[in-house]
Formats: C-alpha cells, structure tokens, sequence
C-alpha cells in the first residue's frame, strides 16, 4: 500500500472525488428535488472531443496573443496543430463515427498552417508577397 492509498486500498484522489460528488450532489438533488444521485461522467468520445477543441483553440490563439511572428507559430502553433491531428486520429481509430466528434475543432487547429501554406504559394509564383 502506498502512501497515497488509504485504508481501504483505495486512491485518496478517488476519495476525495467521492466526498465531492457526495456534498454537490445532495445540494444538487435539495436544489432540484431529485430523489438520488446524479452523476455525470463524460464518455470518451466527449472527453476527446473537448480535449480536442481545447488544443485546437489553443493552436489558433497563442499566435494572436503572444504577438504573430515566426517563433509563435513555430514553437506554439504548428506544434499544437501536429497534436490536434494526433487526438483526431487517435479517436476515430478508438472510437469509429463517434470519434468524428473531434472534428469540431478542424477551423481553429488548421487556421495558421493554411495562411501560412497560402502565403507561401503566393510568393512563391509571383502574387502579392508580404
């Protein structure tokens, strides 16, 4: 047993989540007039979905905020779009049409690798370069 373990063997974490769940629940149920406990766990399509909207807005945002020059978009942006793709994959193979979900966050994860493609196939055959 660990130190992390309690008496019963398990995980304080999975303690204390109960504990939470307990206290917020039986306000929630006095709150709403439920007669039992309502617990809500995302499934994993949703867990993946928001996690993919989470690193999808991210890639789209850190360039804007930090000031758009070539480090953000280098160190911040084409990286968290590489990763963005990574978790789409990663769900649909795991979770078939469902994992389709991920898909949400396909405008903000690919913002910055397609205006910098388009930029660079405009300078490159003679249009307006920047």
């Amino acid at each position: 047993m660990s130190r992390l373990d309690d008496e019963a063997g398990r995980s304080i974490v999975a303690t204390l989540n109960d504990a939470y769940n307990r206290f917020f629940g039986r306000i929630g149920n006095i709150l709403m007039g439920h007669p039992s406990a309502i617990r809500v766990r995302p499934s994993f399509p949703e867990a993946m979905m928001a996690l993919s909207l989470l690193v999808a807005l991210g890639s789209a945002l850190t360039p804007a905020i930090s000031g758009l020059n070539e480090r953000s978009l280098n160190y911040f942006s084409y990286p968290l779009s590489a990763m963005w793709t990574i978790i789409v994959v990663f769900a649909v193979l795991r979770c078939g049409k469902r994992g389709l979900l991920t898909l949400v966050g396909l405008p903000f994860a690919l913002c910055w690798p397609v205006l910098t493609a388009l930029l660079y196939a405009s300078c490159k055959w003679g249009h307006d370069c920047l």
